[in-house]
């Protein structure tokens, strides 16, 4: 081969050469315009026509990635948000994120929902005049708030413009005190309710057992004896004894309470959890020991006034709205609520099994019986106040596991505005219904609204709790 041949081969395409003519700048323009190749997109993933395999240039799909251009779109051989006309499948974190803020949306609007029927029918009770069956005048209403208010700021504040209660009567306010009374008397309502309810839960967990009440370890009868006693010592004046009355009621609570664990531990043996089968049996002949010996006082030892003292104070007639009662009930709810609370989420595992607690770490004795004890100070202290109210604390927590769940977290507000709701709207109903005495108990309006429910929940029971 000549030498001339080897020249005119290395200079080609070389613009001071020969050999070949320069590329014009509109060409140059044209391809740097034209859309790339598939085999451009090839070279950059080592492998012709596909991004997801291993080449020669690059690492399969981390090569794909690097020759992203950093637009953010997918490459076209990978599945993803940049594909255009497939949608983007949520991930299962983010499935579960947007389940758990549905249901959060929705246990809020529940809760909303049943927290201004609660509202609604506290404010009708305030104009209700129970025991007359009349309502008040909302003028005459609106007026004896104002003036309590006036004051309870005059008090407050030392001054001497306060008025005495002959000075309001004197301006016309006749029914001012029976006005102001029934306001305490609907904040006692509310209270009491939300505790039984979260008493009933309480019992329902620990029992593991969606019948369980708190009546079913003796605290009714208990109190009912505290009752009897305080008739015997101080005959038809019992009812102005009421610190005498609330000291006796609770010490026979704590005596019962005491035998009944005593009996259920001696049964179990050392060193072995209590059995609630035995809890029970023991507390069923604690009750009817405890109902005979009532039966016998108020059959042939009471008069006719002292057994309808008797029933005033056991069914709460006529609730205690003094300083005393109101000590007495705080106090209670206090020592029963704050444990509770503070072992909000240690209480979910009363609905396993003893072996799956011991598992988790948790002593499942220890964890049941003070459930027990804090359900069982609660109901001492509502019952005290309102009466047999128990059935109460059976059926509002199967309301609220159905609208809030099983975790005690969140149908604790369930119970507390459900069972409120539900007293306050019996409170109403007991001041419009003519009786034989001054008002009948709120105990017989709550059997008969509560009741037709209960017969329902048993014909629909399930087999399992949990």
């Amino acid at each position: 081969m000549s030498p001339g041949s080897n020249r005119n081969d290395y200079d080609f395409g070389n613009p001071e050469s020969g050999g070949a003519s320069a590329p014009l700048p509109s060409d140059i323009a044209r391809s740097a315009s034209a859309a790339p190749m598939p085999s451009d997109n090839a070279l950059a993933t080592g492998v012709p026509g596909s991004s997801g395999r291993r080449g020669v240039f690059g690492r399969g799909r981390r090569g794909g990635a690097e020759a992203n251009d950093g637009s953010g779109s997918a490459n076209p051989g990978r599945l993803g948000p940049g594909r255009p006309g497939r949608p983007e499948t949520p991930s299962a974190q983010q499935q579960s994120s947007m389940l758990h803020y549905e249901e959060r949306q929705s246990r809020v609007r529940k809760t909303a929902g049943i927290a201004a029927v609660l509202a609604v029918l506290a404010i009708v009770s305030l104009f209700v005049d129970g025991g007359y069956q009349k309502l008040f005048d909302p003028v005459e209403v609106f007026t004896c708030y104002g003036i309590w208010f006036q004051q309870l700021i005059a008090h407050v504040t030392n001054a001497p413009d306060a008025l005495t209660p002959a000075q309001v009567l004197e301006q016309g306010h006749m029914e001012y005190f029976r006005i102001v009374n029934r306001a305490s008397l609907t904040l006692m309502t509310v209270l009491c309710g939300a505790v039984l309810a979260v008493a009933g839960s309480l019992y329902q967990m620990a029992f593991r057992n969606p019948i369980a009440s708190p009546s079913m370890l003796g605290v009714s009868s208990a109190i009912q004896l505290g009752d009897m006693i305080v008739v015997i010592v101080f005959g038809t004046a019992a009812a102005e004894h009421l610190g005498e009355r609330y000291l006796i009621c609770y010490v026979c609570v704590v005596v019962v309470m005491a035998v009944l664990f005593g009996c259920a531990r001696l049964m179990a043996g050392k060193g072995k959890p209590m059995n609630v089968v035995n809890l029970l049996l023991i507390a069923m002949i604690l009750t009817q020991l405890i109902g005979v010996l009532i039966t016998y006082y108020t059959t042939f030892v009471f008069t006719w006034e002292m057994w309808e003292v008797f029933n005033s104070l056991s069914e709460a007639i006529a609730a205690d709205l003094t300083v005393i009662g109101w000590g007495a009930l705080l106090a209670t709810c206090i020592v029963g609520l704050v444990p509770i609370v503070l072992l909000r989420f240690r209480l979910n595992g009363l609905s396993f099994d003893d072996a799956e607690m011991r598992l988790l770490g948790i002593d499942s004795a220890k964890l049941r019986i003070l459930a027990l004890i804090c359900g069982t100070v609660l109901l001492m202290g509502c019952q005290v106040q309102m009466g047999t109210v128990a059935m109460l604390a059976l059926v509002i927590p199967h309301v609220s596991r159905m609208l809030f769940g099983a975790e005690f977290r969140k149908q604790f507000w369930g119970n507390v505005l459900l069972g409120a709701a539900l007293l306050v709207l019996c409170r109403i109903i007991v001041g419009f219904i003519p009786f034989i005495g001054p008002i009948i108990p709120v105990s017989v309006i709550l059997n008969f609204l509560v009741l037709p429910f209960f017969v329902w929940m048993l014909a629909t029971q399930q087999r399992s709790w949990g």
